[in-house]
């Protein structure tokens, strides 16, 4: 068995867990999220706690054991971010270092001012909450969604419009993020 497909999971208060037809809801307090159930696995729920269970009999697939446990932990995972997502929320911060960056949100887009000629215009798709951190040191961009993979992969298209400079540290990074400089020329 999978370490971490073995840990329960605890459900805060209002959140509930429906599976049919190999699709698992999660409803919560900030919305609902679906995912289909991974081939190898249940998903039982007792006492305000999901447990996912492996069931290799279910499998249409000869799968070596490995495999199996790859799968039973990858579906504990993903449940507890849908879990995590429906009640908290998942938050990603960029911080625009450099002179003259800046970033401010219009509607459905964020406008980028990161060293170009003309500002990038990133358009916000559904799911995302996009807002410009007040008082911060940098220009600072912060995320939120109820989708732990949209938000990643949200930020991680917003930085590449301008990623960190090796040599002076320009660029959009993630907050917290060191970004190790090299050496200039030696003279």
């Amino acid at each position: 068995m999978s370490r971490i497909g073995n840990k329960a999971i605890n459900l805060p208060s209002g959140v509930s867990i429906d599976v049919k037809d190999g699709v698992v809801h999660v409803k919560g307090k900030l919305g609902s999220l679906t995912t289909p159930l991974v081939e190898t696995t249940e998903i039982e729920v007792n006492d305000g706690k999901a447990q996912v269970l492996s069931a290799p009999e279910k499998s249409s697939l000869r799968l070596k054991s490995g495999k199996v446990k790859a799968r039973h932990g990858l579906m504990r995972a993903l449940l507890n971010n849908m879990i995590t997502g429906v009640s908290v929320g998942f938050t990603k911060e960029l911080e625009f270092h450099g002179i003259g960056y800046k970033v401010a949100v219009m509607g459905k887009e964020m406008k980028l001012d990161v060293g170009y000629s003309n500002p990038r215009i990133h358009p916000i798709p559904e799911g995302i909450k996009a807002e410009v951190v007040k008082g911060a040191k940098v220009p600072t961009l912060k995320l939120f969604s109820i989708d732990k993979e949209l938000v990643g992969k949200v930020a991680s298209e917003v930085r590449k419009h301008r990623t960190p400079d090796s040599y002076k540290g320009k660029g959009i990074r993630y907050k917290g993020e060191v970004v190790r400089l090299k050496a200039g020329k030696s003279k």
